[in-house]
C-alpha cells in the first residue's frame, strides 16, 4: 500500500503537534479526518487515498504514528487487525500500532456533519490565493520575532499579514490585491496560523477565505483549516 496520502493527511491534521489525536473514517478506499485542537482554536479536515477496508478507528497519538511512517518507505503492507494497524515493511520488520476507541478521542465529535468547513465557506465572499514567497517571508519573520498574535488585514484593496503588537516588534507582509471586502482586521493567535501555513503544499493552489469578524479559512487541495479569531475583549 502507498502510505504517502495517509501520511500527508495525518500531517495536515496534526499541525506539528497542535492536534494530538484523531479519528480515521475509511470508506471506499479513502480516509477522511476531522479534528479540532484542545482549545477549539483550529479545526482541520482532510481526505486521501487509503487502500484499507471500510472502518472507523481512533489514532491516540498522531505524532508517534507520523514519526514511524516518515521513517519507512512509501510502499508498505498495511492491515487492520482487530484493534491494531499492522505494518510490514519490505525487509520483513513489523509494527503493530495500537488503535484507540473512537469515544476516547478528544479532537472529534461524532455529531459533526461530513464537512463543517465546506458548509462554513459557502458564506464567504472574499478570498485570496496564497503564494509561496510572501507566506515563506511571513513565516520567517514570525519565527524570528516570536509574535504571539497575527492580524490579517485588508485596506485599499490590499491584503496584509501583520505580526506584533504595540509593545512588540512589528512587521507586515503584502499577500496581494483582493476584492470582495473594503476593510478588514481579523486577529488570531500566531501559533495556529503558523502551523497551518507551514502545512501548505504550494504545488497545489491554496486560498485564504476572509470575512469580517469570522474564522479564517484556508483551503489547499484536499486539506481545509478553520482558525478562530481572538475575542475582541482579549
Amino acid at each position: 500500500m502507498d502510505i504517502s496520502g495517509l501520511k500527508k493527511a495525518l500531517s495536515d491534521v496534526s499541525l506539528s503537534g497542535t492536534v494530538k489525536d484523531c479519528v480515521l473514517h475509511i470508506k471506499k478506499k479513502k480516509v477522511a479526518i476531522q479534528a479540532v485542537d484542545l482549545s477549539s482554536s483550529v479545526l482541520a479536515e482532510t481526505n486521501a487515498e487509503c487502500d484499507l477496508d471500510d472502518c472507523t478507528v481512533g489514532i491516540g497519538n498522531i505524532d508517534l504514528l507520523l514519526k514511524y511512517l516518515r521513517s519507512i518507505s512509501s510502499e508498505v503492507k498495511v492491515q487492520l487487525n482487530d484493534n491494531v494497524l499492522a505494518f510490514t515493511s519490505d525487509n520483513g520488520s513489523k509494527v503493530h500500532y495500537l488503535l484507540d476507541e473512537c469515544d476516547l478521542i478528544t479532537s472529534y465529535d461524532d455529531e459533526w456533519p461530513d464537512s463543517i468547513i465546506n458548509t462554513l465557506v459557502e458564506d464567504y465572499k472574499c478570498k485570496i490565493q496564497l503564494k509561496q514567497a510572501p507566506v515563506d517571508e511571513f513565516l520567517s519573520m514570525l519565527k524570528l520575532f516570536g509574535s504571539n498574535t497575527a492580524v490579517i488585514s485588508v485596506s485599499d484593496k490590499k491584503c496584509f499579514l501583520h505580526g506584533g503588537t504595540e509593545i512588540e516588534h512589528q512587521f507586515d507582509v503584502l499577500l496581494g490585491k483582493i476584492k470582495g471586502v473594503k476593510e478588514l482586521s481579523n486577529r488570531v493567535y500566531s501559533e495556529y496560523l503558523l502551523a497551518v501555513l507551514s502545512c501548505i503544499d504550494f504545488s497545489q493552489k491554496a486560498y485564504m477565505y476572509l470575512k469580517n469578524d469570522d474564522d479564517i479559512i484556508i483551503i489547499n487541495d484536499n486539506a481545509m483549516w478553520s482558525i478562530k479569531l481572538i475575542p475582541l475583549d482579549n
